[in-house]
């Protein structure tokens, strides 16, 4: 991610990416989260960081139009990772070629998670659409009557320790 608390301007946001990406022989996979960053990586800045940063593999954003360039664009490697974060349309982006989510509630809901991508992967978008409502309605659940913490309990229970909280 960018760094936390602090509004970077697009250069600094990029010469910290590639510092970073420079230090270190592992793989690099950014978080778009500008909620908490205040800042958004853009499709430009992907293009760039392609281009000059070896390591750099793939992104984590929920911004659609940035996907959809990527995935059209013929100089984005095959092998570029796409995860998307925005689990309220994710069976849009679906359509579009991302085929990676990367969402708590999806974690929480392995049931109808599976449902989802096996109904997607078959083309079958209205039972994919109805999973997927399944896994929102939970989580709005959860946020309308404060009961975030059922969601820690849920993952507790399906083995994965410690306490969550949304963003």
């Amino acid at each position: 991610t960018a760094p936390y608390y602090s509004a970077c301007s697009r250069d600094q946001m990029m010469n910290y990416f590639k510092a970073v990406s420079a230090s270190t022989r592992h793989s690099i996979l950014l978080y778009d989260l500008p909620s908490v960053t205040q800042t958004k990586i853009t499709y430009d800045m992907v293009l760039e960081l392609l281009r000059d940063v070896p390591n750099f593999i793939g992104i984590k954003s929920a911004d659609q139009q940035m996907f959809r360039k990527l995935t059209l664009n013929p100089d984005v490697p095959k092998d570029f990772i796409m995860v998307y974060s925005g689990l309220d349309t994710f069976d849009i982006a679906y359509k579009w070629g991302v085929d990676k989510c990367l969402d708590g509630m999806c974690a929480c809901t392995p049931v109808n998670t599976g449902k989802l991508f096996r109904a997607m992967a078959q083309g079958d978008y209205t039972a994919a659409a109805k999973y997927l409502d399944n896994i929102i309605a939970l989580r709005d659940f959860f946020v309308a009557r404060d009961l975030w913490p059922s969601f820690s309990t849920a993952m507790n229970l399906l083995g994965y320790e410690g306490n969550f909280a949304p963003d």
